[in-house]
């Protein structure tokens, strides 16, 4: 789905937005199960249903490249999100790894959606009054779902970054009312937001 050069595009305008080198992996409609671990092999066998199985499969396969490449001593079963080191997202059969290696961060996140129809009224429940009446005054359908995307993904990517995001919601991260693709959600999380083609990409660094 993004070819390597892209990825590589893309983590390189993420790093310079956030100030932060930003590691990205990607795996897609992953199918092998030889790089697991027996252990790894039993839990992924105890997933149900068949949806929820091929998705962990994909993520966790990107999360492996992310690790091996980066020479991280971390098992997949090991790791608990939210995660000063890494962070996960899938749309479809696309998953995405999202690393940092700067001791200073305490969390990142990232959030993807890929050819998505949001339902418009939906985003109620997660602006702020402000957001929301700002939101609101775009009247061209096309701009709104963009916006709701955007604003969607690039508070998904803070909730995650946010260390102690238990009992958070995505109201709880507001942005500016312009909205810009590189900011800070309640003026202390880092994010840059990234569309190309139909795919709509934030990350964020806590």
């Amino acid at each position: 789905m993004i070819s390597k050069e892209l990825l590589t595009s893309i983590e390189n305008q993420l790093s310079e937005h956030l100030k932060s080198q930003v590691y990205l992996f990607s795996s897609y409609n992953t199918t092998s199960t030889q790089w697991l671990s027996q252990h790894e092999l039993d839990f992924y066998n105890s997933i149900a249903p068949l949806a929820k199985k091929k998705s962990w499969l994909n993520s966790r396969c990107a999360l492996k490249k992310g690790f091996d490449s980066l020479q991280i001593n971390s098992k997949i079963l090991d790791l608990k999100f939210p995660s000063p080191t890494c962070s996960l997202t899938h749309s479809k059969d696309f998953s995405l790894a999202a690393f940092t290696l700067d001791n200073e961060n305490k969390g990142i996140g990232v959030d993807l959606e890929f050819d998505r129809s949001p339902k418009l009224n939906g985003a109620k429940f997660f602006l702020t009054n402000e957001e929301l009446e700002a939101y609101n005054h775009v009247e061209d359908l096309n701009k709104k779902k963009e916006l709701y995307l955007k604003i969607w993904t690039i508070k998904e990517a803070c909730f995650k970054a946010f260390p102690h995001n238990k009992n958070k919601r995505l109201k709880d991260f507001p942005l500016n009312l312009d909205f810009p693709s590189v900011g800070l959600a309640n003026n202390s999380i880092k994010y840059a937001f990234i569309k190309f083609d139909n795919i709509f990409l934030s990350t964020a660094i806590f």
